[in-house]
């Protein structure tokens, strides 16, 4: 069978954010942010093989001086971030989200200005894998009309632009 590819891009506000359960035609920007023909469910049986949470390289920057907070909303995702999986009213699964990575390392740069009107940081984070791996092995059967919730939980209020959620699998013939 070949691989099939479904992605859901979200912002990430609060502790808890829903993936996959508005369709394509629902969506704003359409395809660009998802392909998912229906509402949280596949139009035939899909087994989930991979999880892959794709974190956008983020700009960032801040009016304080050596001000290394600025890259806390990726740390705290990485550190606290938990994926929640459900297939209609089956079991809930929970995976821990750094596991499910596009890229398993986590990249910055801080500069800072000083003594200046221009006092601040500014900073360059990113984060993926650097070993070859790529997201989270699974074996999820999703049948034809099952719903499928997913979302992204943390314990602290986190804030990130456009991350996206990629199901790699095969869907039934």
């Amino acid at each position: 069978m070949a691989k099939e590819y479904f992605y859901d891009k979200r912002d990430l506000s609060g502790t808890e954010t829903q993936f996959f359960h508005e369709s394509r035609i629902e969506r704003t920007n359409k395809e660009i942010d998802t392909n998912m023909e229906r509402a949280g469910e596949f139009i035939k049986d899909f087994t989930i093989k991979r999880i892959i949470v794709d974190l956008p390289t983020t700009v960032i920057s801040s009016s304080t001086a050596k001000d290394t907070d600025i890259i806390d909303e990726i740390v705290t995702l990485l550190k606290e971030g938990v994926i929640e999986l459900q297939v209609g009213d089956g079991d809930v699964k929970y995976f821990p989200l750094s596991r499910a990575l596009g890229n398993n390392i986590l990249n910055g740069s801080l500069m800072y200005t000083l003594g200046t009107s221009a006092d601040g940081s500014y900073g360059l984070a990113s984060a993926g894998a650097g070993n070859g791996e790529c997201g989270l092995e699974v074996d999820i059967v999703v049948p034809k009309g099952q719903m499928l919730k997913f979302f992204i939980k943390t314990a602290t209020s986190v804030s990130l632009s456009d991350v996206k959620v990629i199901l790699e699998g095969e869907m039934a013939e």
